[in-house]
């Protein structure tokens, strides 16, 4: 199971993918940066052919549907979100930065 972790190192936080308590991904600068790897990976792992034109999942778009019914509406119509998971809006599973940040402010 792939988990995502941040960290602070050499004064920045940076993320990165685990699998079973081993990284697999590079560190990364951004959240944008590690779901766009891991879409990559999820994609490369794939062994059947790839039936999307596009690594982004086209349901994700801002666009509220039946906008023009109004806010009334709006309970009946959930944002939709693909069923892959790389689809899936990603959040960091285990964060190393929390203690580390808390120790450098107790140095000051």
């Amino acid at each position: 199971m792939y988990k995502l972790a941040k960290d602070f190192q050499d004064y920045q936080f940076v993320y990165f993918w685990l699998d079973n308590k081993k990284v697999i991904s590079p560190k990364l600068p951004t959240l944008e940066h590690a779901k766009e790897w891991f879409t990559h990976l999820h994609f490369s792992n794939y062994e059947g052919a790839e039936r999307r034109k596009s690594k982004l999942d086209r349901r994700q778009n801002n666009r509220p549907l039946y906008h023009h019914y109004g806010a009334g509406y709006s309970s009946f119509f959930q944002s939709a979100v693909g069923r892959r998971c790389c689809d899936k809006s990603i959040k960091v599973d285990i964060d190393f930065s929390k203690a580390k940040v808390r120790q450098l402010k107790k140095a000051e």
